[in-house]
């Protein structure tokens, strides 16, 4: 069996896809390589493995890495993302990233022109495994399938834009296969296989505990405020002058770690400098789930790591509804709703374990062999 996982240039999809690379590689049977749609993704994939899988980073010497060449709208869309840091304000920002996500749902769809102009590459393959949301059909000419390890379980409607023309998504989320078929362009011949999320074994090595003599609440608040998704641009300041204030809470700030990196946000010093509170904005704990294990309630958005929290330490949630919203993210049916600051300490001392694990997900293989048998059975 012949596999290509792609190295993404994404920091958050590393530990959706490295523990899965790694298990492949040491199997017996597998053939491996990597591809990268630019050399700077091959760069940061190998720093991050070195610095967190320290006992497997070997590996990725002993498969070839190919950079294939882009298309130009990626080249394009890879200009526009280096835009974002000219020094705008901040709604100026926003507004731009608004008109690029229309770009993006429109133009960026579906990725066949990549796959197809890299088809001499791709054909050689049994599958091409992504934890990227790059769809498209033209290799199922050559039996070349595509696997989707995808990045989070879905928590918003944004990605049902993409095209999700694909063979295999990998989500343990029950239900998830039906909300697919009905949100998305998904063949009903496309396989979900269930048992297992690769993130999930990168949040089982990694444990961060705080002072126990109060309870900690972790704030983590979704990035993208384009379509008012995000509950930091209204209420943030507001929830941390709260817990500067509090006698009774820890609070860990973990937003998604694009808050800072593509908006440019930052923490008044004072909030750094309380004994009760951790500011974390662009460390790499934000991408391993490092403040999971700590919390005892977690205070959130729309932010799909919700799920994650449920996976490994379920805990009591409150959920902040942004000013502006189409849709309510089904996870709001597992915790308090609160829409202003003035509910949130009752929220707070009320909020109660509503959901576990076993009833969200399917049962979870204990390692990742049994997928890689699914594959060679299937192929």
């Amino acid at each position: 069996m012949r596999l290509a996982f792609e190295l993404s240039d994404h920091d958050l999809m590393f530990n959706h896809y490295l523990p899965l690379l790694f298990e492949a590689i040491k199997s017996d049977g597998v053939q491996v390589e990597c591809y990268a749609a630019g050399g700077a993704a091959v760069v940061k994939a190998r720093r991050y493995a070195a610095k967190y899988y320290v006992d497997d980073c070997h590996l990725l010497d002993s498969v070839s890495i190919t950079v294939l060449k882009n298309k130009f709208i990626e080249r394009a869309k890879r200009k526009l993302r280096q835009l974002r840091f000219v020094p705008l304000g901040t709604r100026a920002l926003l507004l731009f990233r608004r008109f690029y996500r229309q770009i993006s749902n429109e133009r960026l769809v579906s990725y066949n022109d990549f796959y197809w102009k890299n088809r001499k590459y791709f054909r050689r393959f049994d599958y091409i495994l992504t934890a990227e949301l790059k769809g498209g059909d033209c290799l199922r000419q050559f039996e070349t399938k595509i696997v989707w390890m995808l990045h989070g379980v879905i928590s918003s409607h944004y990605p049902y834009a993409k095209d999700w023309s694909c063979d295999v998504v990998i989500s343990p989320k029950i239900g998830f296969r039906e909300e697919l078929l009905i949100n998305t362009n998904m063949d009903p011949a496309t396989q979900i296989y269930t048992a297992l999320y690769v993130k999930k074994f990168a949040l089982d090595r990694v444990c961060g505990k705080t002072d126990k003599r109060k309870k900690t609440v972790l704030y983590n608040p979704h990035w993208d405020d384009s379509e008012g998704l995000s509950s930091w641009f209204f209420m943030g300041l507001e929830i941390l002058e709260y817990f500067y204030n509090s006698t009774q809470w820890n609070l860990i700030f973990a937003p998604h770690i694009a808050l800072k990196d593509s908006l440019g946000v930052n923490v008044p010093a004072k909030y750094r400098a309380c004994k009760n509170i951790v500011v974390d904005m662009d460390s790499d704990k934000l991408l391993s789930g490092y403040y999971i294990p700590s919390a005892d309630l977690y205070l959130g958005d729309v932010s799909s790591q919700f799920y994650e929290v449920v996976l490994v330490n379920p805990v009591p949630a409150v959920f902040i509804s942004p000013k502006k919203i189409s849709k309510e993210p089904d996870q709001w049916g597992f915790g308090v709703v609160i829409k202003d600051i003035a509910e949130l300490p009752c929220a707070l001392d009320n909020a109660r374990l509503m959901v576990t694990a076993e009833q969200l997900f399917y049962p979870l293989d204990p390692d990742m062999s049994g997928f890689l048998s699914f594959l060679e059975s299937e192929s």
